[in-house]
């Protein structure tokens, strides 16, 4: 009963993606605990989210439009059969578009129809850390299919996640690495993974692009895992442009007729969907993400949202105008958390919070909801990565300064990667304190084998040493990154 009313709760908000991911979650526990599959309610329930269809006899209001997102996939027909094509013709896929142009909504609609794995999420700062999305995907495919049966792949995935144990003593190896992560995924392949998606891939880091790049060329190349990929048009990695055997997607704005099935699907009591929609794409130009974010304008101005003839639309602008706008409105508080959140990034949570702004625990959640109610957070961090980079860009530069200050330290005691804890003390002007994590973090880069990847922090690490006229610490980081690229260091 528990697991279905979380499952309503998802589909009701417009998420099935998360309700689906639910429902497998509660087959999981229940095999792993009980030894007994879902029962017929709970699997009927799965299919009516599937389906589309209505969970409950009434469709609940939708003019807080809390979900940021239609409740069902529209216009994107043609896109999902190229996506099967593909599929089956063994390619990789690169998915690219404009941002906010609906490419996460498609990845997650897709991976539901197959019943895969829900798509893995580059992050901002990723870049920052080696490995940081390669092992990001290895702790959400073990939490779903179970650890490694074999010793020597989690031994060798220790490395670059310590959940899977404690790395092995031989000396790092890029090579041997590779070949662990593709036996794990050989492993889990066999307990039925079949298809894998990775989003926002123009935040990942380069060491988890080459591996990506490699470990796709491979399966492409025989009857292994399929791999979709997806990024920004303007920032696709160099690295997955030369793929062999795959397929590229484009996916364009949306149609008028398409537009009208979206704003239908929001199902705003008394708003005229068919009235709106011809309106609505002129504004936009069919973006899905400006549409949603006009409405929001718009129910700001009447909640309404009934008559098309008798409002006049927002200015139309860029989505960033849009969420600065938004954050314009927020309450004070409600503004600082944002930009804590935003400048702290992927290290962010609301026990960090609590530290940095002095406040108690319970405090920082109610201010939280009052985000979520503004649609710029959602669940576990910010409700899409264009907010996310909008609230950044708004944090003044005298702030930043001090919040970044402070988010270091308080990632220092929490013993943070020092990868993502150097950039925030560079920010802060405390070069220093960051050209001491920075060697730290090369240090971590070298144990990795990434011995380009820590030349270039230990150079970093020199940099901040001279601006802090550190001249010794300078001199002994640069002696450390000759030797990282001569490989005499180890």
């Amino acid at each position: 009963h528990a697991h279905r009313r979380v499952m309503r709760l998802h589909y009701l908000r417009g998420d099935r993606t998360a309700a689906l991911a639910a429902y497998e979650h509660a087959r999981i526990v229940l095999e792993r605990e009980l030894g007994v599959p879902p029962g017929r309610e709970t699997d009927e329930l799965a299919l009516l989210i599937r389906s589309g269809a209505p969970v409950m006899p009434s469709t609940p209001a939708a003019t807080a439009l809390v979900a940021l997102r239609s409740p069902r996939l529209v216009g994107r027909e043609p896109e999902l059969d190229r996506l099967r094509t593909a599929r089956a013709a063994g390619c990789t896929v690169l998915l690219d578009g404009e941002a906010g142009i609906g490419k996460t909504r498609l990845l997650c609609e897709f991976m539901a129809q197959e019943a895969a794995p829900a798509p893995i999420t580059a992050r901002l700062g990723d870049a920052r850390v080696p490995y940081s999305l390669m092992a990001r995907l290895e702790r959400a495919l073990a939490q779903q299919f179970g650890p490694p049966d074999k010793p020597w792949p989690a031994d060798e995935l220790a490395r670059i996640a310590p959940e899977f144990g404690d790395p092995t003593a031989s000396p790092p190896d890029a090579l041997r690495l590779r070949q662990a992560i593709g036996d794990a995924l050989d492993q889990w392949r066999a307990k039925g993974l079949a298809l894998l998606a990775l989003d926002d891939l123009h935040h990942a880091d380069e060491a988890s692009l080459e591996l990506v790049s490699a470990l796709a060329a491979a399966s492409s190349a025989s009857a292994g895992i399929r791999w979709l990929l997806a990024a920004r048009s303007t920032t696709m990695p160099a690295a997955l442009m030369a793929l062999p055997r795959s397929t590229r997607i484009t996916l364009g704005p949306l149609s008028e007729s398409s537009v009208e099935a979206l704003l239908a699907s929001l199902a705003i009591p008394g708003f005229d969907a068919a009235a709106w929609a011809a309106r609505l794409t002129r504004h936009t130009g069919g973006m899905p993400r400006l549409i949603l974010e006009t409405l929001i304008a718009m129910q700001s101005r009447s909640p309404e949202l009934r008559s098309a003839g008798d409002m006049v639309l927002p200015v139309s602008v860029t989505v960033d105008q849009w969420v600065a706008s938004r954050l314009e409105r927020l309450p004070a508080p409600a503004l600082k958390l944002a930009r804590l959140a935003a400048i702290a990034g992927q290290d962010f949570s609301v026990e960090l919070a609590a530290a940095v702004l002095g406040q108690r625990v319970r405090d920082i959640t109610a201010t939280w909801r009052e985000l979520e109610a503004a649609q710029v957070l959602r669940e576990h961090g910010f409700a899409h990565d264009l907010i996310q980079e909008a609230t950044l860009r708004s944090v003044p530069a005298a702030i930043a300064r001090l919040l970044h200050g402070e988010v270091a330290a308080c990632l220092e005691v929490r013993e943070a990667a020092p990868a993502r804890i150097a950039p925030h003390w560079v920010e802060a002007h405390q070069f220093s304190r960051a050209g001491a994590q920075f060697r730290r973090a090369a240090a971590d880069a070298l144990k990795a084998s990434r011995r380009n990847d820590a030349a270039a922090l230990f150079e970093q690490a020199a940099n901040c040493f001279e601006r802090s006229g550190e001249r010794a610490l300078e001199l002994e980081a640069l002696a450390e990154r000759n030797a990282a690229l001569t490989g005499s260091g180890e």
